[in-house]
């Protein structure tokens, strides 16, 4: 396990797009029409 930051940052990355997601399910489940933009950081795609 030499790559420890790289892990670190990638567990950081999910994590966020696992709060962002959570927030947007949330979203979806008090109302039908979730307008907000969630920020992301650019990865690619």
């Amino acid at each position: 396990m030499a790559n420890t930051q790289g892990e670190s940052f990638l567990g950081g990355l999910l994590a966020n797009l696992g709060i962002s997601a959570g927030a947007w399910g949330i979203c979806e489940i008090v109302s039908d029409d979730c307008s907000f933009e969630i920020d992301l950081p650019e990865i690619g795609f």
